[in-house]
């Protein structure tokens, strides 16, 4: 909806992209530091990296002396540090969550259902209720919450994306 003529702005494709949006850079936060469990940001970084295609900088140290890693979104223009801590759950869901942008969308969720992580929201039924491939293309989104490793199948942390 544009809010200055009140008027609906049509979608030049199923991508999303709005007419005169083109070469747009992202807006928001630049980054966001996530606490994850001691010994487990190394693989949270390769979720990242094998599920959704993003770059990542292994064992940078925080102040504290423990290990961080670092994933780069899609344009590279945003950061999510995983950093790690004492005393954190990982089954902590707080509702926090995080939307990330991705080139490949299709294969994209295709690696998330492999790795059983598609996951709906209870609370945005209304809004997403996808689970499948077809369902996803058709809301132009999913969900994920858990982030595991990608051997093992173990859970590592459970943030929520929107995809």
């Amino acid at each position: 909806m544009c809010k200055t003529c009140k008027t609906r702005v049509p979608l030049r494709d199923r991508n999303g992209v709005r007419p005169l949006s083109e070469g747009s850079t992202a807006l928001g936060l630049a980054a966001v530091t996530v606490r994850c469990p001691i010994g487990t940001a190394r693989n949270i970084a390769k979720f990242y990296l094998e599920v959704f295609q993003f770059p990542i900088q292994y064992e940078h140290r925080c102040a504290s002396g423990l290990p961080r890693t670092t994933v780069l979104t899609t344009n590279g223009a945003q950061h999510i540090y995983f950093q790690e801590a004492e005393g954190v759950d990982v089954k902590d869901d707080n509702g926090e969550h995080l939307a990330i942008y991705i080139g490949d969308y299709e294969e994209c969720f295709k690696r998330c259902q492999k790795q059983g992580v598609v996951w709906v929201n209870p609370r945005f039924t209304h809004l997403d209720n996808t689970l499948t491939l077809e369902e996803a293309v058709e809301s132009r989104n999913y969900r994920i919450r858990d982030i595991v490793d990608t051997v093992t199948g173990k859970l590592l942390l459970r943030l929520q994306h929107e995809v």
